[in-house]
């Protein structure tokens, strides 16, 4: 199963694919310009010319799109980054939720044993509920 984050991820790789395709056919048009345009005064390359002029302007506007789309993929996958975070931390905030009415129902399973799994600031944050839990 594929998440939103990986999804995006697919998205952004292949629109940034698809921009140096792009950014590659306009140096190659660049370089046929350069080299028609000389031929293009003598009149004997004027279509060419036109011709690679109207596809320079049409390369530019692919990269314009696929650029807009590309900052919009990657807002996407920024909002599913901070909604699969935002879903992590409520999964974690339930377990610690257990742990904090275990600990305050049975005492004897020690509080550092229960919590060594999780980071330093968490567990900080869970003695300190404990300790206020039992004052007063």
């Amino acid at each position: 199963m594929t998440t939103e984050v990986e999804v995006a991820e697919k998205i952004i790789n292949g629109l940034e694919e698809q921009r140096e395709a792009l950014f590659s056919r306009a140096k190659l048009l660049t370089k046929q310009r350069e080299q028609v345009a000389y031929a293009a005064q003598v009149k004997a390359a004027k279509a060419r010319l036109k011709e690679i002029d109207v596809e320079t302007l049409t390369t530019g506007t692919d990269i314009e799109s696929v650029e807009a789309a590309l900052l919009e993929a990657r807002s996407r996958l920024n909002a599913a980054k901070v909604t699969e975070a935002k879903a992590t931390d409520r999964e974690r905030a339930l377990q610690l939720r257990e742990v904090i009415t275990e600990t305050a129902t049975s005492r004897r399973r020690p509080v550092r044993a229960t919590l060594s799994g999780w980071p330093l600031s968490r567990r900080r944050l869970c003695r300190q509920s404990i300790h206020w839990s039992f004052r007063g």
